[in-house]
C-alpha cells in the first residue's frame, strides 16, 4: 500500500510537470498575475524558475526564489496588485504593460505605476522579468523619491540604514511595514510645515 502511494504521488509529479511543460507563456503570465493578486505566495513561487531573475530598470535587479520571494512578501504585506495588459508574445517571451496599485502607492498619491515588460517563460517557468517604468511613471515616482530620501537620510538616518543596508534596500514584509511608515511621517512632517507636495497623480 505504502508502495502504490509512492508511485501514484510521483505519476501526479510527472503529470503537473508535464502540463507544466505544455503551458503557453500568456496562461504562465495569467497563472502569475492572479496568484499575485489572490496573494498566494507558494503558488507564485511555484511559477519562477529556480534561478529566475527580476529587474527594474533603476530600482532593483534580483536573482533567485529566496530573493523574489523577499520581494513577494514585501509586495504581498503592501497588498499589491497587479494588472497586465497588451500582451504580445514573441517565442519565449511575453511582451505586455503592467499596472501597479498598492498601499505605498496609494499613499504616495501616485495612484498607479505603469511598467513596460517582457516575461521569459522557459518549460512552463518564468525565467526572467524585465520592466521598465514609463516614462509619466519614471517621472512621478522620482518627484516623492528624491525628496523622501533626502529628508530620511537628514532626519531619519537610522530607520534608513535599516531599510537599506550596504545602500541596498531589502525587500521583506518587515520592510515594506518600515517604508511605508516613513512615507506616512514625511507626509506629515509636509503637512506641518505647509509644504505642497511636489508630486502629482498620474494624468493630473
Amino acid at each position: 500500500m505504502k508502495r502504490a502511494a509512492i508511485v501514484t504521488a510521483l505519476c501526479g509529479a510527472l503529470i503537473s510537470l508535464t502540463l507544466a511543460c505544455g503551458q503557453q507563456p500568456a496562461d504562465v503570465v495569467r497563472a502569475y498575475e492572479e496568484a499575485y493578486n489572490k496573494g498566494d505566495l507558494d503558488g507564485l513561487m511555484s511559477l519562477y524558475a529556480e534561478d529566475a531573475r527580476f529587474r527594474v530598470a533603476g530600482l532593483f535587479d534580483l536573482q533567485g526564489r529566496e530573493a523574489l520571494r523577499g520581494l513577494a512578501e514585501y509586495d504581498q504585506a503592501l497588498h499589491t496588485k497587479l494588472e497586465f495588459s497588451q500582451m504580445e508574445i514573441r517565442g519565449d517571451t511575453v511582451i505586455c504593460q503592467v499596472k501597479e496599485t498598492n498601499d505605498w502607492i496609494e499613499t504616495a498619491d501616485i495612484g498607479e505605476l505603469y511598467h513596460q515588460g517582457a516575461v521569459v517563460v522557459r518549460r512552463g517557468r518564468i525565467s526572467a522579468i524585465d520592466a521598465t517604468l514609463t516614462p509619466e511613471t519614471d517621472r512621478a515616482f522620482r518627484r516623492i523619491m528624491m525628496p523622501l530620501m533626502e529628508w530620511a537620510r537628514t532626519d531619519r538616518p537610522g530607520e534608513l540604514s535599516e531599510l537599506m543596508p550596504q545602500g541596498e534596500f531589502i525587500y521583506n514584509a518587515e520592510n515594506a511595514g518600515k517604508n511605508l511608515s516613513l512615507l506616512r511621517e514625511f507626509k506629515q512632517n509636509l503637512h506641518r510645515q505647509a509644504i505642497r507636495p511636489a508630486w502629482k497623480k498620474l494624468g493630473d
